[in-house]
């Protein structure tokens, strides 16, 4: 239902949104870099014509202009026509036509300059062939209109069928995840690292607190037998054994130093 009406009012629900950009951008950039590339070729020849006393690098460059100007009016008309369709208020309905008429403008002065060039009549006149005027439409200036048609065609069918700004705010989201999920995944090994290093000093603890328990337990027995020989030396030099007797506080119940002297 929700598809449905998306297809009714136009917008720009797309399921690849969540894909990321689709196959057909792709295809769509690769054919027009090629078709770009034959259109350099072609409008080198025709600016060739029009400025024959400039260097080859001012026409290589004037050559990339017009070419890019060329391609970006039919892809704007395309994107606003795609926008139009989106029922967008900002894009009025001739907006879209005026890229689509300066293209055709623009072509259109070309085209006649590539026609309007002198050719050779055949007439030799004083030793020198003579050269024609007028126009002249062959085999190479209908090629030069069928690649720019065709250009113009891939740019404005492509960006209508690939321009969608809701997918520029789906990658700006996507990766604005992506780089939280990488600083998650640094905070949490930074936390891993923090609980081992807390596990290490709690072993060491406890190593140390059985340590401590196994010195006191000896110096505790150490201490007892010192006791007994303390008891035996005492009685052997008093002859009496029950002269030891609640000698030491802990084996009597009155506190220490409350008890009978030693002789």
């Amino acid at each position: 239902m929700k598809e449905q009406l998306n297809r009714q009012n136009g917008s720009y629900a797309d399921p690849t949104l969540i894909a990321g950009r689709p196959f057909a951008a792709l295809v769509y950039l690769v054919a027009l870099v090629l078709a770009a590339i034959a259109d350099v070729s072609t409008f080198r020849q025709v600016l060739e014509l029009a400025m024959p006393r400039s260097d080859a690098r001012t026409v290589t460059m004037v050559v990339y202009g017009f070419v890019g100007i060329a391609i970006l009016l039919m892809h704007f008309a395309g994107m606003l026509m795609r926008e139009r369709q989106a029922r967008r208020g900002w894009v009025s309905r001739i907006r879209p036509w005026l890229y689509v008429v300066a293209w055709f403008g623009l072509g259109a002065t070309a085209f006649y300059v590539r026609i309007s060039e002198k050719v050779k009549s055949g007439v030799v006149v004083n030793g020198r062939e003579q050269q024609s005027g007028g126009l002249h439409i062959t085999s190479a200036s209908l090629m030069f209109v069928a690649l720019y048609l065709g250009t113009g065609l891939v740019a404005l069918v492509g960006a209508y069928m690939t321009h969608n700004p809701e997918r520029g705010a789906f990658v700006r989201t996507k990766w604005a995840l992506i780089l939280a999920n990488r600083r998650l995944a640094s905070s949490v090994l930074r936390r891993e690292i923090a609980e081992g290093t807390r596990s290490l000093y709690e072993l060491n603890q406890q190593s140390a607190t059985a340590v401590l328990g196994l010195e006191q337990a000896r110096r505790n027995a150490f201490g007892e037998a010192l006791k007994q020989h303390a008891r035996l030396v005492i009685a052997q030099r008093g002859k009496d054994p029950a002269l030891t007797d609640a000698l030491f506080p802990d084996e009597r119940k009155l506190p220490p130093g409350t008890g009978p002297a030693l002789p």
